[in-house]
C-alpha cells in the first residue's frame, strides 16, 4: 500500500479549501488526513519550526508523524490532504515532494483560486478575528512595515499569496493532473464542481455529501462592535490576565468603517494584481475579467 497521499489540495488560502476538505472527506472512497493542514512539505528539513506563539496551529515536520495521519485509511481508499501554504510556498513544497515521493508527478493536485483582493481582505479578517492583527486593512497591507512579522510567519503577508500565475504555472508544469477551479464555482455551483472533482479523483461521482453544513464560515458578522464588541474585548482582556490569550484592540469603530477602509484600497489592489490575472487566465483558460473590475 502506498504510504504517501494520492492527491493534495494546495490552496489558495481563504478560497473554500475547508469546505472542500470536508466534502471530499465524506466520500467513502476518500480518506483525508486527520489534520486538515499538516503543512509538512513546506517545513520538511527545517531544523526549527516556530510559528508565532499566539497562533494555535499544529505543524507536522516529522516524516513518521506525517505518514501516521493516513494510517487509518483502508486499501480501497485514496488518500489526500489540504495545506494551503503549498500554493504560496510552491517552490519549497514541490521541491520536497520531488525529494520524498517516487513518481511525484503522478500525484493529483487541486487548486481553488479566489479574486486576490477579496482573498487578501478575507485573510486579514481571519487574523483580526483571531487576535493576530491590530492595524486597519489599508495599513496592514503596507508590507514594508511588517518585516518582523513576516519573519515570524509568511502568511502575515496578505498580498503576495494572491499573485497566482507563477504558483499555478509551477504545478501545471510539474504534475500530470491538476484540477483548477474558482471560489465562485464552489460557492455558487457546489454540487456540479464537487462531482467534477470526484470524477477527477476517479471515485464515484454520484455520491452526494452534506452541502447544507457551512464549514469555517468567515465574514464580518463575527466582528463584534458596540456593546457586544466591548464584552468580547473584556473577555479577551480577562483571558490575557490568565495567560490564555493576548489582549488586542479592534482598530475599527464599526463594520461600516471597516468596509469603507476596504473599499478605499480595492481599486488600487485590483490594479496591482491586474497583470498577473491576465497571465493567469491564459494558464487556466478561464475568463477572469470580473476580477479586474
Amino acid at each position: 500500500m502506498n504510504k504517501w497521499p494520492d492527491f493534495f489540495i494546495v490552496g489558495a488560502a481563504k478560497s473554500g479549501t475547508t469546505s472542500l476538505y470536508h466534502y471530499l472527506r465524506e466520500h467513502p472512497s476518500i480518506f483525508m488526513s486527520s489534520l486538515k493542514e499538516p503543512r509538512f512539505f513546506t517545513v520538511y528539513g527545517e531544523e526549527f519550526i516556530n510559528p508565532p506563539p499566539n497562533f494555535q496551529i499544529k505543524i507536522v515536520g516529522n516524516t513518521n508523524e506525517y505518514l501516521s495521519l493516513f494510517r487509518d485509511a483502508n486499501q480501497s481508499q485514496i488518500k489526500g490532504e489540504a495545506s494551503t501554504i503549498y500554493l504560496f510556498l510552491y517552490q519549497k513544497a514541490i521541491q520536497n515532494m520531488a525529494k520524498l515521493m517516487e513518481n511525484y508527478q503522478a500525484k493529483k493536485i487541486i487548486i481553488i483560486l479566489r479574486n486576490p483582493v477579496e482573498r487578501a481582505f478575507s485573510h486579514y479578517q481571519m487574523y483580526l478575528l483571531g487576535g493576530h492583527e491590530n492595524e486597519i486593512f489599508s495599513q496592514a497591507i503596507q508590507n514594508n512595515k511588517r518585516n518582523n512579522l513576516l519573519k515570524q510567519w509568511p502568511f502575515y503577508d496578505y498580498i503576495s499569496p494572491g499573485f497566482y500565475s507563477n504558483q499555478v504555472k509551477a504545478y501545471l508544469s510539474q504534475f500530470n493532473k491538476v484540477f483548477v477551479c474558482l471560489h465562485e464555482d464552489l460557492k455558487y455551483d457546489t454540487p456540479k464542481i464537487i462531482k467534477k472533482m470526484y470524477d477527477f479523483l476517479d471515485v464515484d461521482p454520484s455520491f452526494t455529501p452534506n452541502y447544507k453544513k457551512n464549514y469555517n464560515q468567515g465574514g464580518t458578522d463575527r466582528i463584534y462592535t458596540g456593546m457586544k464588541g466591548n464584552l468580547r474585548r473584556a473577555k479577551h482582556y480577562f483571558e490575557a490576565s490568565l495567560g490564555k490569550k493576548n489582549f488586542y484592540p479592534y482598530p475599527y469603530k464599526s463594520k461600516n468603517d471597516m468596509y469603507q477602509d476596504y473599499c478605499k484600497v480595492y481599486n488600487k489592489l485590483a490594479s496591482i494584481f491586474k497583470k498577473d490575472i491576465v497571465i493567469l487566465q491564459e494558464y487556466i483558460e478561464r475568463d477572469l475579467s470580473s476580477w479586474m473590475l
